[in-house]
This record gives C-alpha cells, sequence and structure tokens, in this order.
C-alpha cells in the first residue's frame, strides 16, 4: 500500500492497494478473526461471525437501521464521527428478511472493508479539519449499484467491494474450488465466458462453497480472470 493524491476531495491523500495487497490482507484478516474465534478454520463464513467481525474492526453495529432518510435505496451505511467509533448500519430490510442473507453477508463485509481500510484517511481528516471547511465526518453510503461494481474512479467503494469479495472468498480457498473443478469436469483451459457451460456451474460452485449470490460470485471470478465477459475466448492455461 502506499498514498497517493485523491482526486475526490474527500481526502489529502488516498490509500492505493494492489489487487494482490487487498487479496493478501483479506485472506490473512479473515483467517487470523476465525481462529480467534473457533477451534477450526471453515468455509463458508457464518453471518453470524460477519456480524461479530464489523465489532472486531472497532465499529458500532446497527444490524437493523432505518434508512429510509437517505435518498434512494441504501443497504449500508459507515460513518465515521470525530471522538467516536465508527458507526456502521445496515438496512433493516436485509436483515428482516431471510431471502436476502447472501446479500446482508456482502453488505456485511462491503462495511468491514470501509471501517479497516478507511478508517486512517477519516482520522486524517479530522486532523486536517480546516482544510475541509471544518467538516470532518465521513459517511459512505452504499447502494445495490456499487456494493459489488463501482467504478475504480469511486476508489473507496471500489476497494471495499473488492475487499467484501476476499473476505467471503479468499484467494487461496477460491482457487482450491477452481481446481477441484477444473480436474472434475476435464477442463485444463480457461478464462471461460461467463454465459458459457462451464462459466456458469463455475458460478454455482463457488456460491454452494462460500454461501455468496450468483452476482457476488461472478463478480470475484471476473475479477480474478477466471470468467470473462467475452463471448469468445482464446484459450489458455489457468494459473
Amino acid at each position: 500500500m502506499h498514498w497517493t493524491s485523491d482526486h475526490t476531495g474527500l481526502f489529502v491523500k488516498r490509500p492505493y492497494y494492489s489487487t494482490g495487497e487487498l487479496d493478501h490482507l483479506s485472506e490473512q484478516l479473515i483467517t487470523t478473526f476465525l481462529a480467534f474465534r473457533h477451534p477450526h478454520v471453515a468455509f463458508p463464513v457464518a453471518t453470524d461471525d460477519l456480524t461479530v467481525l464489523v465489532q472486531y474492526l472497532g465499529a458500532t453495529l446497527d444490524a437493523s437501521a432505518d434508512l429510509s432518510a437517505h435518498e434512494g435505496m441504501i443497504h449500508g451505511v459507515t460513518e465515521f464521527i470525530p471522538g467516536d467509533r465508527p458507526l456502521v448500519r445496515i438496512s433493516r430490510r436485509l436483515s428482516a428478511n431471510p431471502r436476502d442473507e447472501y446479500r446482508l453477508r456482502t453488505v456485511l463485509t462491503h462495511m468491514c472493508a470501509h471501517v479497516w481500510l478507511h478508517r486512517p484517511g477519516s482520522e486524517a481528516r479530522r486532523r486536517l479539519g480546516p482544510l475541509f471547511g471544518g467538516d470532518s465526518r465521513v459517511t459512505y453510503r452504499c447502494a445495490p449499484t456499487t456494493i459489488l461494481r463501482a467504478p475504480s474512479s469511486d476508489w473507496a467503494e471500489w476497494q471495499a467491494g473488492y475487499v467484501s469479495g476476499a473476505l467471503l472468498m479468499p484467494v487461496s480457498r477460491l482457487r482450491a474450488v477452481i481446481q477441484r473443478f477444473l480436474e472434475r469436469e476435464q477442463v485444463l483451459r480457461g478464462p471461460f465466458p461467463v454465459h458459457s457451460p462451464a462459466g456458469q456451474l463455475l458460478v454455482r460452485e463457488v456460491m454452494t462453497a462460500f454461501a455468496v449470490s450468483a452476482e457476488a460470485a461472478r463478480v470475484r471470478l471476473l475479477q480474478r480472470g477466471v470468467l470473462t465477459e467475452e463471448s469468445v475466448v482464446q484459450g489458455q492455461l489457468f494459473a
């Protein structure tokens, strides 16, 4: 990680991580946390563990918040409040509906990423309050469209989206699932077009292994280069 200029104006400097760094750090965090909580580290991570992870990272969690006052559909909010713990609020529309559990898991890990990665920048903003007109509170409002697929120009949401997948589907565990899939299906080459039979089968494999939605599995595999949006791909060995 290194610090670079923040062109959004939110901070003077913002953290830059390569995807390799995010994968490594995320796997280190989730496995250390699970080892602290349980005799054995196993996946998928329990949803209850994800709620504890938010607090383990130093935030206060409101898991059934009324977010209707925010404009548009908001699934989660992370607020950095000067002099207090970060506050994470999850929409009660998610927590109250068992059918939304996969989405809830993604939102919880997305909020974890904000707390974990973006707290130092928020604290620096507080120290430099006069440069920002005295407004040192930082709030991330996360909508369905940005939870997983924020553009890279929205760097904080992009980082949080990437880490969300990396916490639920750690890179070494994901590789093991992919390798078993390749061996079982006797497939030696990739990447696979996302809508191909092999691509769709692999998405379902990842969904089952990590208790995530089809969208979360698909985005993670696209980010890792195992799937491609292209309809025709030149075959190459997958490593």
